[in-house]
């Protein structure tokens, strides 16, 4: 279990080095590409035409939609990438095990964090590992939802996502391993809350004051971020009056990630198709 990093040198206030890392792929270019290999490119205009179509009734009466004609011309192939680049089993099976735990890891963290903006150029897949390395963390606190379109999701759970986690989906390790995460997260409550109240106080920060407030849910003051992010440690999700268990906070996300009416709700830019 870990997360994979890379250095960040600030020169002033609005300047900065980011490091280069070696041998990465985003999501979205394995995914066209997989699916070109099978004579396949998506047809955006048509996406786009479904997409409103769906959220254009509020009951959500047109949602089959999303599996008819948008999935099923647009099959998981996330799983193809992996047997490619890791033919021999051993190798195979680690690194899709890194994949998944990578993957559950930054789900956990980003939820807590409110990590936004989770599409398929944000996700990088390890060419030598096969482990998952995020980048553009500007959407934090849950801006994401102050959006436009709001991000409805809590964070990237896509059918190519769960595709690669093997036959067990999201329900073997990559359940197991975002319960591990949280509930590391909850037992070192103090020191996250402490580097995370110095980080809101900067002077710098300007992901607060800034928003467009479209979302009344989603605090802008530093007190506020600091008691949401205090909240979700703890097990309390909206439309739940007590605090859940790490493992019911976990299946209760899981739920959200995957809900269909979620996805088809999401900005056509962020790919709940892929």
């Amino acid at each position: 279990m870990y997360i994979k990093t890379y250095a960040v040198t600030p020169l002033n206030e609005e300047c900065g080095l980011i490091e280069w890392v070696d041998n990465l792929r985003t999501l979205r270019e394995i995914v066209i590409k997989l699916l070109r290999e099978r004579g396949i490119a998506p047809n955006y205009n048509d996406i786009r035409h479904y997409l409103n179509e769906i959220c254009a009734d509020r009951s959500f009466s047109k949602l089959p939609l999303f599996t008819t004609k948008i999935l099923a011309k647009l099959p998981p192939v996330l799983h193809e990438w992996f047997v490619e680049m890791f033919p021999e089993t051993e190798a195979w099976f680690t690194a899709r095990l890194r994949y998944t735990r990578s993957s559950a890891v930054m789900s956990m963290v980003g939820y807590v964090l409110g990590l936004g903006d989770r599409h398929g150029e944000n996700l990088s897949f390890e060419e030598g590992t096969g482990g998952l390395l995020h980048v553009d963390f500007n959407c934090l606190f849950d801006k994401g939802q102050t959006f436009e379109k709001p991000e409805v999701v809590p964070f990237r759970l896509t059918h190519n996502m769960v595709d690669a986690f093997g036959a067990y989906g999201y329900n073997g390790p990559f359940r197991r391993t975002c319960e591990i995460t949280l509930s590391l997260l909850r037992q070192n409550e103090d020191a996250l809350m402490t580097i995370l109240e110095t980080f809101l106080h900067d002077p710098t920060t300007d992901f607060i004051g800034k928003r467009r407030r479209t979302h009344v849910n989603v605090p802008d003051t530093p007190a506020g971020v600091l008691e949401d992010v205090r909240n979700k440690l703890r097990g309390y999700m909206s439309k739940q009056p007590i605090a859940l268990s790490v493992d019911g906070q976990v299946d209760e996300l899981i739920l959200q990630a995957t809900d269909k009416k979620k996805l088809a709700s999401m900005y056509i830019g962020w790919c709940s198709f892929f």
